[in-house]
């Protein structure tokens, strides 16, 4: 029973040796150690797809598979779920992947998150092995657990030979379970790509009930934005809560792009379902002090257009004075006010000045401060904003009374 022990144990030192070697290991110093009892092993796959010398790893896998009969093609994976196949797709080997493919390799075998080996040849950039996937009865259509085929990571790496390679007679606009396009996990290159070959820049997901504009928003891709907005997306366009994506931009704090958008006409002054502005919104949901600068920015640029805005609607209660003069009196200048013959509370009669006061105040007083009084008492009913106020007492101080 000792000597079957000792013997386990000698054999499992033998065989983490050899898979040790796979590693780093020359083609000579493997075959040595096999010679030497250790046992090639499925596994030993793994470990040689991960060497950073392809060609190395290729005679060995040639030398396990061809010589001493390992089931190359095995069903072994590492913690990931993912088979040799997809490790050497991963990698670009492609005479790698060729040779697994000829031992019965599964080319639509998935990984933990359901991923084939074409969804990381996709991923990575390597057109000649999706090409050679393909040929070799990949599925095109395969969906992973996120909803997404082996087209959309191409699109969201912006690997345009890929794409053109994976598109072949499909829609551009093939939709996720969540309605999401492709449009909307492009880059700035590969949303170029799309929108040449028909994709809708103001398509509507399931969920949010947005456009591609609000995902570039938020991932702060400027170059992406500027490109849906060459080709016509809505930048005011709202989703479920009526946020537009510059409620987005000045949330996350993305300065530039809150500019951006301000400079490409995004209505500053749209409200939400709860009534309030992208600034509001900012500050409500605890974006400070990251969205701080953001906030200054649309405020600052906000103040022009409210004025703009009020000027426009005139004040409550006061028509506006071409209107009110008429054509006819548009060049006339018009009487002064008659003096009211109510007196108001704390106001001293013209006869009885101040004491200390001089008569030139007095005169003032009669021509142009009584005259803005008149103007506050006309607007009693209409409120009036702190800037409004700060410069009617500047002009009024006895209205400080």
């Amino acid at each position: 029973m000792a000597a079957e022990t000792h013997v386990a144990q000698a054999q499992a030192f033998l065989d983490g040796t050899l898979r040790r070697a796979a590693r780093w290991a020359s083609l000579e110093v493997i075959e040595e150690l096999i010679q030497r009892g250790c046992r090639p092993v499925p596994k030993l796959v793994l470990d040689l797809v991960k060497r950073p010398d392809p060609i190395t790893a290729l005679k060995v896998i040639k030398l396990l598979g061809d010589k001493h009969g390992v089931d190359v093609a095995a069903k072994v994976v590492d913690q990931s779920g993912a088979c040799p196949l997809s490790l050497a797709a991963r990698k670009g080997h492609l005479e790698m992947c060729r040779y697994l493919i000829e031992k019965g390799a599964d080319v639509n075998r998935g990984d933990q998150n359901n991923e084939t080996p074409l969804f990381w040849a996709a991923s990575y950039h390597h057109a000649e092995v999706c090409q050679l996937l393909l040929d070799s009865g990949a599925d095109n259509n395969h969906i992973d657990k996120f909803g997404y085929s082996p087209f959309w990571w191409a699109v969201h790496k912006g690997h345009l030979n890929v794409m053109e390679i994976l598109l072949r007679d499909r829609s551009v606009d093939m939709q996720a379970t969540n309605g999401w396009t492709p449009l909307f996990r492009a880059t700035a290159s590969s949303a170029q790509w799309l929108i040449a070959r028909g994709a809708q820049v103001n398509h509507v997901d399931n969920v949010r009930k947005q456009t591609a504009i609000f995902f570039a928003v938020e991932r702060n891709d400027m170059e992406l934005v500027k490109v849906l907005l060459r080709h016509g997306a809505d930048i005011n366009f709202k989703d479920q809560y009526q946020q537009t994506c510059l409620f987005y931009a000045v949330n996350l704090g993305h300065t530039e792009m809150t500019k951006l958008l301000v400079e490409m006409k995004a209505d500053i002054l749209l409200k939400d379902l709860g009534g309030r502005t992208a600034t509001d919104f900012a500050r409500k949901n605890g974006a400070l002090p990251r969205a701080e600068s953001a906030i200054r920015y649309v405020e600052a640029m906000a103040e022009p257009f409210e004025d703009k805005q009020k000027k426009r609607r005139g004040r409550p209660g006061q028509a506006s004075p071409k209107k009110a003069a008429g054509p006819a009196a548009a060049g006339r200048r018009s009487n002064p006010p008659r003096a009211s013959t109510t007196r108001k509370r704390n106001e001293r009669p013209a006869s009885q000045p101040a004491q200390g006061s001089k008569r030139k105040d007095s005169q003032e007083d009669d021509k142009g401060p009584r005259k803005r009084y008149r103007f506050v008492q006309a607007e009693t009913n209409s409120k009036l904003t702190s800037k409004q106020k700060k410069l009617l007492l500047q002009h009024c101080p006895f209205l400080a009374r």
